[in-house]
């Protein structure tokens, strides 16, 4: 049973929240967030013009409903010209005019570590024969350490999970990414890139497959307390942006809590 299905005796007790912290664009972190928002949850599709006889890239991130006010002010941070859609539960943030790209591109340049590095290398490559903009050099897959950017908390913003399960007798806190494996990667750069998170937090790194869609996963879970803390001590570094930030919040809460009581009982005992 997937461990974030409750059943019968286990019950979830961190409800979805609506809450929208009113983070900075203008700081030296919200450009690995940016990146982090692209490579979990984002893609450019390339839509043929018959009357230019060309192409044009439509990039696309895909957020949760629930931030909608995050994603009206990332419009106000591009342009006019960037368009909101929502459908169903998900909330599409899309921009094509030249001047909105090539601003994604001059803040995530060089940020880029997983298997999106290819699309972005032909989006900046269609930029620099657009006649638009002066050349610009695209930077290399990013190798650094997570420790000291803000690229994990964007990419746990739109596809991490944080769980608290309890039962009669006892609680249980998790931590999940879950990222489809939807983009073509003959050198395991995401892998690579997913495992450099098992690295630097803890947990386990797996694939899974869900037969019913057949659709492949790429999937970390953490449990175990040392995790947990240096996972808490990062977000408390390089706070979320999403909605998922109070989740955070009150995940945290009881994490720590019960690091309380149990440094109490040894004191006690």
């Amino acid at each position: 049973m997937d461990m974030d299905q409750p059943n019968s005796k286990k019950k979830n007790v961190l409800p979805t929240s609506r809450f929208y912290r009113d983070a900075s664009f203008e700081n030296k972190n919200f450009p690995w967030i940016l990146a982090g928002w692209f490579e979990a949850k984002g893609s450019i599709s390339w839509l043929y013009r018959k009357n230019l006889d060309s192409y044009s890239p439509i990039l696309t991130i895909y957020f949760s409903s629930h931030n909608l006010p995050l994603v009206e002010k990332l419009k106000r941070f591009f342009s006019h010209k960037a368009s909101i859609e929502i459908i169903k539960d998900t909330c599409e943030f899309t921009i094509t005019s030249k001047a909105d790209l090539n601003k994604f591109v001059i803040f995530t340049n060089g940020k880029i570590k997983t298997s999106k590095i290819y699309m972005f290398s032909k989006l900046i490559e269609w930029l620099n024969n657009s006649r638009y903009t002066t050349n610009i050099n695209i930077l290399p897959l990013n190798k650094n350490s997570l420790v000291n950017n803000a690229w994990l908390a964007g990419f746990i913003d739109l596809i991490g999970n944080f769980s608290l399960r309890q039962t009669d007798t006892k609680s249980m806190h998790r931590f999940r990414i879950e990222l489809p494996k939807v983009d073509a990667d003959p050198y395991n750069i995401t892998w690579e890139a997913l495992n450099n998170i098992v690295e630097f937090i803890g947990g386990k790194l797996t694939t899974k497959t869900q037969k019913s869609k057949d659709k492949e996963f790429y999937l970390i879970v953490l449990w175990n307390k040392p995790s947990l803390y240096q996972l808490i001590k990062y977000l408390d570094k390089y706070p979320l942006y999403s909605y998922k930030y109070l989740d955070y919040m009150q995940w945290k809460e009881n994490v720590l809590s019960k690091k309380k009581l149990y440094a109490a009982l040894l004191i006690f005992f």
